[in-house]
């Protein structure tokens, strides 16, 4: 978690000084005024499953959207997006298969999730600036989601036995986490910046053990998204 809030400050302050530059030589429209504004987003994330504490770790998970804002008032909108995002977790496994000559590898066991989802929230934009043409946004909405694909495979395996296993009927087709985001929207001169950590936060059990029939695995996701829109 340090590390991801020291790397998104590195990110608001490169941009902020880049964007202040190119201010300065050019007269920005007035974005903050526009009631529709559309782009697209790409975030990087790290994922897992709440109910998963012992053996599981968050994994990267990247994901890209196209999105569209409408503001009601200077301060209140709704944003909608669509796209594709990876979600799952990684799994520290000593020895998970026990067979003679197909060692297990410690920690390179990865459930790899492909969703298309549809992120909706209610956004509030502050009307006064924290620095020159650049206000505070939150929102807070919903992620439905639809499982495209889940696969369990092995990184970098020494022996080479372990093939990727396609395990997608395992998942539930469709969750619903709730989604909450905080950051900044920075008016380039041409496009509109959204910079922004996000979180989400599922409540259903996703996953059935094909054997024990067991349900496990909700949804969890944090990491930086960051939106250009026009």
């Amino acid at each position: 978690m340090k590390n991801l809030a020291t790397c998104l400050v590195f990110i608001l302050l490169g941009v902020n000084n880049l964007f202040s530059q190119v201010q300065e030589k050019s007269k920005p429209i007035a974005l903050f005024e526009k009631k529709l504004v559309y782009g697209f987003a790409v975030n990087n994330s790290w994922s897992n499953y709440r109910d998963l504490k012992d053996s599981s770790f968050y994994r990267p998970s990247l994901g890209i959207h196209l999105k569209t804002d409408f503001f009601f008032t200077e301060s209140i909108g709704i944003t909608l997006g669509f796209g594709v995002q990876q979600r799952g977790m990684g799994i520290y496994t000593p020895d998970l298969d026990k067979s003679i000559g197909n060692p297990d590898s410690t920690g390179r066991l990865r459930y790899k999730c492909t969703t298309l989802d549809l992120p909706i929230q209610l956004v509030y934009r502050h009307k006064e600036e924290v620095f020159k043409n650049g206000r505070l946004i939150a929102g807070f909405g919903i992620t439905p989601s639809y499982m495209y694909k889940a696969q369990r495979i092995w990184k970098s395996v020494d022996d080479g036995f372990h093939e990727p296993r396609v395990i997608t009927g395992n998942y539930s087709k469709i969750d619903v986490p709730l989604r909450a985001s905080l950051g900044l929207d920075i008016n380039t001169g041409s496009t509109l910046f959204r910079v922004q950590l996000v979180g989400e936060l599922g409540f259903k059990k996703i996953y059935t053990n094909s054997i024990t029939g067991a349900k496990s695995s909700q949804n969890t996701l944090i990491g930086i998204d960051l939106s250009f829109l026009f």
